[in-house]
Parts: structure tokens; C-alpha cells; sequence
């Protein structure tokens, strides 16, 4: 059973990296904080950005994130209304908190 959680994992992480360029990959080996300005130079896949993320400044995590709510679809919850399951309370009520939250630390660096 071992071997073979083994090779799933190191083919699961050969199919991972098949999908990475040499460029992205030498980026992320430098270790260095990635900022929004040179993010939105990047031409990038999805593998690529999982690969990266670990890189993204607060400010560049913060704008990744607004943006992805707007695409995900999420609801608005209203003032007097209440989330009716635990997912549209997560996408609808704490995470437009703690990002506000955050846009206000960022803000003040």
C-alpha cells in the first residue's frame, strides 16, 4: 500500500510540473516575493499560479482574491439577512469581512 501511495504521489507530481515552464519555475526557486506589477506581466497557467501562490505579496493575495469572488458567483448577504449553509457564510459574510479587514492592513504598510 505504501509503494503505491508513493508513485501516485510522484506521478501526481510529475503530471503537476509536465504543466510548469522552465521561466516559472526558476522564478519560484528564487523564493522572492511576487508583487501585482510583475504578476500582471506573467502569462500563466493554472498550475503555474498554484505554484506561485506561496510567492504572492499581501497586496497581490488581496487583489487574487476580490477578483476570484467576482468570478466564483458568490451571493450578497443583505443587512438583515442570514447565510443558510456554512459555505454562504464563508463566501458571503467572512470572507468579505476579513477582506476589508485586510485591504485596511494593506493600506496602512
Amino acid at each position: 500500500m505504501k509503494k503505491w501511495a508513493e508513485n501516485s504521489r510522484k506521478k501526481r507530481k510529475n503530471e503537476f510540473f509536465s504543466h510548469i515552464s522552465p521561466e516559472i519555475l526558476v522564478r519560484f526557486l528564487t523564493g522572492k516575493e511576487l508583487d501585482v506589477e510583475e504578476f500582471s506581466k506573467m502569462w500563466i497557467n493554472s498550475y503555474e499560479r498554484r505554484l506561485l501562490f506561496p510567492l504572492f505579496s499581501d497586496k497581490l493575495l488581496l487583489e487574487t482574491l476580490k477578483y476570484a469572488i467576482k468570478q466564483s458567483g458568490y451571493r450578497n448577504l443583505y443587512e438583515f439577512d442570514v447565510p443558510d449553509h456554512y459555505n454562504h457564510a464563508i463566501e458571503s459574510l467572512y470572507l468579505p469581512e476579513l477582506i476589508e479587514r485586510f485591504e485596511r492592513k494593506v493600506a496602512d504598510e
